[in-house]
């Protein structure tokens, strides 16, 4: 993410080079992905749902129903409301 710029010049010679720099946040997107990630198994863990794994093997089994989901498919249930529906066990 570009968070702003700087100017620079350079002299070569008898030729005065005027550029614009590009300042970028220090966060990376591979650090943003890193977060969102934790965000993400904050949020399925506080719904009740459990983790197998950890990293981008993690399976998640639901609350509701006890099946295991791949991440970002529990990820989209969890959000859209689309979990499944709780198992009534007499």
């Amino acid at each position: 993410m570009v968070v702003g710029s700087s100017l620079l010049w350079f002299c070569i010679g008898r030729r005065v080079l005027l550029g614009e720099v590009a300042v970028k946040s220090g966060m990376t997107d591979r650090d943003d992905s890193i977060e969102r990630g934790k965000a993400e198994r904050r949020e399925l863990e506080d719904a009740g749902w459990e983790p197998k794994g950890r990293g981008a093997k993690t399976i998640w089994q639901s609350p509701a129903d006890g099946r295991w989901y791949a991440h970002h498919q529990a990820v989209v249930m969890q959000r859209k409301g689309n979990a499944p529906k709780r198992r009534i066990t007499c």
